[in-house]
C-alpha cells in the first residue's frame, strides 16, 4: 500500500460512516482481509502521517480546542485524530492549524482523544486478528520518533495562543 492508496482508505472509511468513532470499526474489516504486509504499509502511513503532525503550531490548536491536549500523549491522540479527518483536513491544517475552526465539532477533548487512540490502534488489531499474533512491531519495523516542529512558537500563554489560532480561541474559548 502506498501513501495514495493509504489517504484513499482513510477518506473513503470517512464518506462511509456516519460518525468518525466509527472509523476504525470499518477500517479494521477492510485491513483485517489485505495481505500482513499491506497492513504494515497501512500502520506505517498511519504513524508517519500522524508525527508529522508534531508541531507546536497544532498543539496550540489542540490546546485551544480543549486543554485537555496539555500531555504529550493527549496531543499524539490529537494528531491521531487529525487524521482521521482525511487527506485534505489534515494538509490543510498542517499548512494553517487555525483551518481547524472551519470543521463542525463540539471540541469535546474526551471524545478527540478516543477517537485518536483508536484509531491509531486499526493497523494493530488487523494484524493481530489477521495472524493470531501480537508482535506487530517486528512487522512495523522501527519507525523513528518524532521531532516536535516550531517548539518555540507557543510559549505555553493565552495571549500568545490568541495570536497563533485566533479563530480557534475565539470559536472554543479555552
Amino acid at each position: 500500500m502506498n501513501e495514495t492508496e493509504f489517504w484513499g482508505l482513510i477518506n473513503l472509511s470517512r464518506r462511509s460512516v456516519s460518525d468518525v468513532a466509527e472509523m476504525p470499526k470499518w477500517l479494521l474489516s477492510h485491513l483485517e482481509v489485505m495481505p500482513v504486509a499491506e497492513i504494515a504499509d497501512f500502520g506505517r502511513h498511519f504513524r508517519n502521517a500522524s508525527w508529522s503532525a508534531y508541531d507546536k503550531r497544532l498543539w496550540a490548536a489542540a490546546i485551544a480546542i480543549s486543554d485537555h491536549f496539555g500531555s504529550d500523549d493527549s496531543f499524539s491522540d490529537f494528531c491521531d485524530w487529525l487524521v482521521a479527518q482525511g487527506k485534505e483536513v489534515f494538509d490543510r491544517a498542517l499548512a494553517d492549524p487555525d483551518s481547524l475552526a472551519d470543521l463542525d465539532f463540539a471540541g469535546d477533548g474526551d471524545v478527540i482523544e478516543s477517537e485518536g487512540f483508536s484509531m491509531a490502534s486499526v493497523a494493530f488489531e488487523a494484524y493481530k486478528k489477521k495472524t493470531g499474533r501480537k508482535d506487530f512491531s517486528k512487522e512495523l519495523g522501527l519507525l523513528p520518533p518524532p521531532e516536535l516542529k516550531n517548539p518555540n512558537i507557543w510559549d505555553g500563554e493565552p495571549e500568545t495562543l490568541k495570536q497563533i489560532v485566533p479563530r480557534l480561541y475565539a470559536k472554543f474559548g479555552t
